[in-house]
């Protein structure tokens, strides 16, 4: 096979496919970092998963301007963090044939440009 020398396929390679894959990669670091500290801090003993009970942050402060960003709820952030729990390892490193496959993740880190991201 010869190489590959067209420039618009070096341009997509360059600054959409290795962009992509940072992304990824930062994604699944971040999920696994959230995912360790709510479980190594035990946070869930810390917020209710109950759609009732809302997080007082800067987006619905108890009191003063809220900021403008979404209020979140309990309920709110303990589904988030299953995401994040579904996102990181177990998805990506199972040799079985989870959500992206067994070697997802080895994908993403050859093609990844900044391999250490992490939140």
């Amino acid at each position: 096979m010869a190489d590959i020398t067209n420039a618009e396929a070096i341009a997509f390679c360059d600054q959409k496919l290795r962009v992509c894959a940072d992304a990824m990669l930062t994604a699944y670091r971040t999920a696994e970092a959230l995912t360790d500290y709510w479980h190594a801090n035990s946070i869930s003993a810390l917020i209710d998963n109950d759609a009732e009970d809302d997080v007082k942050d800067g987006a619905n402060p108890v009191s003063g301007t809220a900021d403008g960003r979404q209020p979140l709820t309990g309920a709110d952030v303990h589904n988030l963090v299953t995401r994040a729990g579904e996102l990181s390892s177990a998805d990506l490193t199972l040799t079985a044939e989870p959500l992206w496959g067994a070697f997802a993740l080895n994908t993403i880190l050859q093609v990844a440009v900044n391999g250490n991201a992490r939140f």
